[in-house]
Parts: structure tokens; sequence; C-alpha cells
């Protein structure tokens, strides 16, 4: 192979490889913000929806509470 082939050569495949590594860019979400990548992720998860609806979030206490949500949500230390 002459060294002009082989110049070609490596220039097209520096050029493929600047394509791919952009593309894989894209894909892999680099240029996308942490908290976008993984907004979402707990849709339609009911052990969330359950941690962040009952009584005591951040110690406030629902206001749908029953004795029947009273008692399973109870701690035997009070929460401060």
């Amino acid at each position: 192979m002459s060294p002009e082939n082989r110049e070609k050569r490596v220039i097209a495949i520096e050029a493929e490889v600047a394509e791919l590594k952009a593309k894989l860019a894209t894909v892999s979400g680099e240029d996308v913000p942490w908290w976008k990548r993984i907004s979402g992720i707990f849709a339609d998860d009911p052990a969330f929806e359950e941690a962040m609806t009952g009584p005591r979030v951040a110690g406030i206490v629902s206001t749908e509470t029953t004795p029947e949500k009273e008692e399973r949500w109870s701690f035997s230390t009070p929460i401060t």
C-alpha cells in the first residue's frame, strides 16, 4: 500500500471515528443533565407513590388520615 493511500485511509477512519463519537455522545446522553436522564424513573411505581403520599412526608400529617392509616404509619418514637 502506498503512503498516499495509507494517509487517505487514516483520514477516512479518523472522520468515521469522530462521527461515531458524536453519535455515542448523543445516545449516551452526555449532553443531557443527569437530572433530566433520571426524571420519571419512579413513574407508576406504587412503592414510591406510597412513600410520597403517606401521612408523614417531611413531618406534615396528611389531611386524609384514618385510624387504619394512623396505625399503619405509627412510629414507636416521634419523628422530629
